[in-house]
């Protein structure tokens, strides 16, 4: 009897440790997307186009010639904007890889 309950403690404990095992490796191939991660996001019928990195940070921007055309105000809406949509394209593609990786339930 208690040898018993010794084996299914240790094919639990077993388990377990296999589970954590996976969750571990499958976080880090999640960090390992993540870290590389860079999304663009265009406005002005691509006039104005901004990179943010996986961090939500401007880190590029590409200014058509197009856009010496418009008011500085203008520029300065378009570049906030493409930004923003970048940022929302980064939150957006972090969540797909999440429910790709197992981890879109925040108990996960």
């Amino acid at each position: 009897m208690l040898d018993d309950d010794l084996d299914a403690a240790d094919r639990r404990i077993g388990d377990w440790q296999a589970t954590l095992e996976e969750r571990a490796r499958r976080a880090a191939d999640f960090a390992a997307q993540v870290r590389d991660l860079a999304v663009d996001a265009s406005v002005l019928d691509g006039a104005v186009t901004a990179t943010v990195d996986q961090g939500g940070h401007l880190v590029g921007l590409k200014l058509h010639d197009r856009v010496r055309e418009l008011p500085a105000e203008r520029i300065a809406a378009a570049v906030l904007a493409a930004t923003r949509a970048a940022r929302a394209g980064l939150a957006a593609h972090v969540r797909e890889l999440a429910a790709e990786s197992g981890f879109a339930d925040a108990d996960s």
